[in-house]
């Protein structure tokens, strides 16, 4: 009907305005009702999972509160015989609360929310035994005293096992078939403690793999910073997480993918709210006296300060081996949470919103001898991203008391593409980036760079410059690229909107090389078409001859 109906109609509010009519709404709501009728039955509409179709940003809300304004609307339509009953994740309902501002008029008085504390897991635990196990007592404590061992009898006994867990039915079920599953292993009818122990141990180890393989693709390196925290306190400073995440930083074995990614976050701390955006770190609230988890993928709303006290994710405890206390009687049910790990956008948005300041912050540069030392510093930060996969150890001005003072320094690991390229056919093993803070470059910066290219700095370097237009120009830079091209050295101009480019595909993570394509285009430019004293512009016009 869509496809057929809406031939012609551009305008998406003319659509929006002519679905109802095209659709035949009225006549389909009709039938509807007359079929609901005659059924002598009442009809109960359960919508769910919406959480897994749409992501807590704004497109993604907007849509599951259509969804929720529609369900009502057919409810109503309907009659008295249909209900129509919308499951929402906790995460997606706060969202909507925020994002509706007829929230509270329109929605509000239909919720009903859901809350388990240990009375309401206890009675449900019971219930599934009654059916599992074929108990027939009445009362819910001999029905769990008639699993389990003396020390887990009781109400008592039952939250000791809960503590294994975060106070929620599918975390409390897990944790109760896994138990029961090992006990049967061991041939035994009745639960003990060593059965939830291990049970939670299997529990947490998968949720924690789950942890690294639904994040990896948004947030790179999420496996390597979370694993060095294992073997350490559950409780720690924000300072002694920054230790920990520095260490990471400085790993020589931290694969190029990741390097770059926690590069682009920012300082060590900025990598603290991403674990915290995706629930692997909780902050102390100390007016509530309660740890605050994100669930929704958002980073916390206040600034983190250096006495912060922050905490690792309970459920992430067993497969860390962390040194712990169990957590205090209903500090758990504080931790409002969800079983399952879902993917959000707000690792990739921390990425790109990174990346759009640095890159925002080159327009307030100022040209010249006044903006020069924030431009070296500028061009630095972003070579230590765009190039972390094969540069290493990025260094300013590292021999700043010597006579020739190099700028930017790089040691180049050859390892693949377009640094390999350069360290097998130049010998480029130090890597120079000469930094200019204006816009025209000439036969002195190339004289000096050239300078600069003996023993382990081979015959390749950089110039980087605020020239808007990325190519040589004739009675400039080609004649000075052309001298000692034809000296056996290769001195290639980048230009600052070059490397702010490279920055902008960096916004997709898989877009890792971008910066190493980006130069390799470069070398062959400057190669097939600088070296024979063409411009682009020459070239251009030569092709358009030819034709």
């Amino acid at each position: 009907m869509l496809r057929e109906r809406l031939q012609g109609i551009k305008d998406p509010e003319d659509r929006i305005a002519d679905l109802s009519s095209l659709l035949q709404l009225n006549r389909i709501t009709e039938e509807v009702v007359k079929l609901t009728e005659s059924l002598k039955q009442d009809l109960i509409i359960l919508i769910d999972r919406l959480d897994e179709g749409y992501e807590p940003d704004t497109v993604g809300i907007g849509i599951v509160d259509g969804i929720l304004y529609g369900t009502d609307e057919v409810r109503s339509a309907l009659g008295d015989h249909v209900r129509a009953i919308v499951f929402l994740r906790d995460n997606i309902f706060r969202a909507v609360q925020v994002e509706d501002k007829d929230f509270s008029r329109n929605l509000e008085s239909q919720v009903l929310r859901l809350h388990w504390d240990p009375e309401e897991l206890f009675y449900m635990v019971c219930k599934r035994i009654r059916a599992a196990f074929k108990v027939e007592r009445e009362s819910d404590i001999k029905v769990w005293n008639a699993i389990t061992a003396n020390e887990l009898h009781g109400r008592e006994g039952f939250k000791k096992c809960l503590r294994l867990t975060l106070y929620r039915p599918r975390d409390v079920i897990a944790l109760l078939n896994a138990a029961i599953e090992h006990a049967r292993r061991q041939r035994r009818e009745t639960l003990i403690e060593e059965d939830f122990d291990e049970s939670s141990k299997h529990i947490s180890v998968t949720r924690f793999d789950d942890l690294g393989k639904e994040y990896e693709t948004v947030f790179p390196g999420i496996k390597q910073v979370t694993v060095s925290f294992a073997n350490g306190p559950a409780q720690f400073s924000l300072q002694d997480g920054i230790k920990t995440i520095r260490k990471v930083l400085d790993d020589p074995d931290l694969d190029g993918k990741a390097l770059q990614h926690l590069r682009i976050l920012g300082a060590e701390e900025d990598v603290v709210k991403a674990l915290y955006g995706v629930g692997f770190l909780g902050i102390q609230d100390r007016q509530s006296s309660s740890w605050v988890f994100s669930h929704d993928g958002k980073r916390p709303d206040k600034v983190t300060s250096s006495d912060d006290v922050l905490m690792i994710h309970p459920c992430y405890w067993n497969a860390l081996n962390l040194q712990r206390d169990e957590l205090e009687p209903g500090a758990a049910e504080q931790i409002f949470d969800e079983y399952e790990i879902t993917i959000h956008s707000q690792s990739a948005e921390q990425r790109a919103t990174s990346l759009g300041r640095l890159i925002s912050e080159l327009t307030a540069i100022p040209l010249g001898t006044e903006g020069a030392a924030q431009f070296e510093d500028w061009c630095k930060r972003v070579v230590e991203i765009a190039f972390a996969k094969e540069l290493t150890n990025v260094q300013l001005h590292p021999n700043q008391s010597a006579v020739q003072r190099r700028d930017i320094v790089a040691t180049n690991q050859g390892i693949d593409g377009f640094w390999k390229r350069i360290r097998d056919d130049y010998q480029t093993r130090q890597v120079i980036f000469e930094v200019k803070n204006f816009e025209e470059v000439g036969i002195e910066e190339y004289r000096q760079v050239n300078g600069y290219l003996t023993r382990e700095y081979g015959n390749m370097g950089f110039i980087v410059c605020r020239d808007k237009q990325a190519g040589l120009m004739k009675g400039r830079e080609l004649e000075a690229f052309r001298e000692f091209y034809f000296q056996g050295k290769v001195i290639l101009k980048i230009t600052a909107t070059t490397l702010t480019s490279v920055l902008s595909k960096l916004r997709n993570p898989s877009k890792i090389d971008a910066g190493d394509i980006a130069l390799d285009h470069q070398l062959d430019v400057h190669i097939r078409l600088y070296s024979t004293g063409q411009t682009e512009a020459s070239a251009s016009k030569k092709r358009g001859r030819q034709k």
